[in-house]
């Protein structure tokens, strides 16, 4: 009963995530569209800003001077579509990092719902017994030095005198909770 809860909750979990991801793809399509025709301006605006510049370095001085003086004007009203071109480059960065992480996340919440169905039934079909309960050393909130923890763990894990098929479920079954959370929060 509380796997097939679990279950349901997963996929509607997924559901939803599904549903956020396809969101992202359509409004990432859109962008990246945007950002082509943006480029397509830019680069169109580029050439005809050459082809005026080559129009003024063979004018006569005087309307040479006249020419440059007219260019730097409309070049200043300009500075702002650079800083909208910037802008939007920095939202689709940030729009597509986002979609990178919830892609990662949704990979683990898929690992974690499958792990955690194949551990509850494998645990009910194989062992008759009861496992023993472990305490595992506790990982401080620096994330970036954790390495310690992690030995500590491993020498743990080696010491307890379990049998290979009872170690895996068990310390799977322990890593729940605060522990996965703090994984969870490590990786990319």
């Amino acid at each position: 009963m509380v796997l097939t809860k679990f279950r349901k909750r997963a996929v509607e979990d997924i559901e939803a995530a599904q549903e956020l991801m396809d969101q992202k793809k359509q409004n990432l399509f859109l962008l990246k569209e945007l950002r082509k025709r943006l480029q397509s301006s830019c680069d169109k605006l580029n050439e005809k800003n050459n082809k005026y510049i080559d129009f003024v370095q063979n004018c006569a001085p005087e309307t040479a001077s006249r020419e440059e003086e007219v260019y730097w004007q409309y070049a200043q009203k300009d500075d702002g579509l650079l800083e909208v071109i910037v802008k939007d480059t920095d939202a689709v960065d940030k729009i597509l990092y986002s979609i990178e992480e919830v892609q990662g996340k949704q990979k683990v919440k898929n690992k974690l719902a499958s792990n955690h169905a194949e551990t509850n039934t494998s645990l009910y079909e194989q062992t008759e017994h009861k496992v023993p309960k472990i305490t595992l050393p506790t990982l401080n909130r620096d994330l970036l030095n954790s390495d310690g923890f992690w030995e500590s763990f491993s020498a743990f894990v080696d010491s307890k005198d379990l049998y290979s098929v009872q170690k895996f479920p068990e310390l799977k079954g322990s890593l729940r909770d605060r522990r996965l959370s703090a994984i969870e929060c490590k990786m990319p």
